[in-house]
């Protein structure tokens, strides 16, 4: 089977058996879930560079015996995903997807899934590929941070979120069909003041000016 990016695919039919990797210890995505949320697990490793930190995500990776990968088998992990990668930015038969967790085809799973369990064949020791699958969706999104999009295909169009200019529509229609004192302009009691007949005017209030004589005949 050859993919988009002309790397033969996995062999479909002939998946890893779980009863001849009995130490691996996350060959289900649950099982890794289950793991991961108990407290007062202990990390392997110790994080220090903003990329180390990045690696954490990565914690499921193990090799047949069980054993987790060490941030320096995390990292060529990561190098062979970006050369995956990069094989999908240079493929003229089909375009990369805007991201991996919605956009990804069967052959850029296929292709990318391929070259990473050739350089690394204890990743696919696991459920559906889910594995595979995890670390594409963890690195997915840092390789388009830091790559172009390929000029062979039209850029992907970001949908610019139009709710808040929808709710203040809203609002003007609101004014513009309800009471007309909801609208910017004079408050309603001054512009009822100014348009009263003199006679029902508000007398002004005098008790401060009253007050002041009666303090001075004291």
């Amino acid at each position: 089977m050859q993919t988009a990016m002309g790397v033969p695919g996995p062999k479909e039919n002939i998946k890893p058996l779980r009863e001849k990797y009995p130490k691996v210890r996350f060959w289900r995505k649950n099982m890794y879930k289950q793991q991961d949320g108990q407290p007062g697990q202990s990390n392997p490793m110790r994080e220090e560079t903003p990329r180390q930190k990045s690696y954490k995500k990565l914690r499921f990776l193990e090799n047949d015996q069980g054993v987790p990968y060490t941030i320096g088998e995390i990292a060529v992990v990561c190098e062979t995903m970006k050369r995956a990668f990069l094989d999908l930015d240079s493929s003229h038969k089909v375009a990369p997807p805007a991201t991996w967790q919605g956009h990804a085809l069967d052959c850029h799973c296929k292709g990318v899934f391929s070259a990473l369990y050739k350089a690394h064949p204890d990743i696919e020791y696991c459920a559906d590929d889910w594995k595979a699958n995890q670390i594409a969706i963890e690195r997915y999104s840092h390789y388009r941070q830091h790559h172009p999009w390929p000029a062979a295909w039209p850029a992907p169009v970001r949908r610019i979120k139009e709710e808040p200019q929808q709710i203040v529509s809203e609002i003007k229609d609101d004014h513009a069909d309800g009471d007309p004192s909801c609208s910017p302009g004079k408050p309603k009691l001054a512009a009822d003041v100014e348009n009263m007949d003199p006679a029902m005017a508000p007398l002004p209030d005098t008790t401060q000016k009253r007050a002041a004589p009666t303090s001075a005949e004291d």
